[in-house]
């Protein structure tokens, strides 16, 4: 599982230790709100990817990412596959976004970001152990 959430080794001791109790507070840091957009997509392809990895159980309900159609009778494997999926493409639109070198590059990363939204917001009360 990739994970870049870790504090970059440039920041000062002391300021690591706020953002570090910041983060055990709040869930996120000073630092993470400067960067929001990269630490959510960080942040929600891992969370995803470590519910698969230690759920118990799962939803047979749910909306498919490619067709975005109801599914009412998945298995434990198709529901793991289908949110490592979303996983991998919230990571692929991140990099298309954050490398792109040109307008055809942003405009395709964002229109995955939005589809991969889109799919979050059909499937939130499904995403549980």
């Amino acid at each position: 599982m990739k994970n870049n959430l870790e504090l970059p080794a440039y920041i000062e001791k002391t300021k690591r230790k706020k953002y570090k109790r910041q983060r055990e507070r709040y869930g996120f840091s000073d630092y993470d709100c400067w960067d929001l957009d990269h630490y959510l997509l960080e942040l929600i392809p891992s969370a995803i990817e470590r519910l698969v990895e230690f759920s118990h159980s799962y939803s047979q309900r749910l909306w498919m990412f490619d067709t975005m159609t109801i599914r009412c009778d998945l298995s434990a494997d198709e529901y793991k596959a289908e949110l490592l999926k979303v996983a991998a493409e919230l990571r692929k639109a991140h990099k298309l976004t954050d490398n792109a070198m040109t307008k055809e590059d942003m405009d395709k990363g964002k229109e995955l970001l939005l589809h991969c939204f889109i799919w979050l917001g059909h499937n939130i009360g499904t995403l549980w152990d």
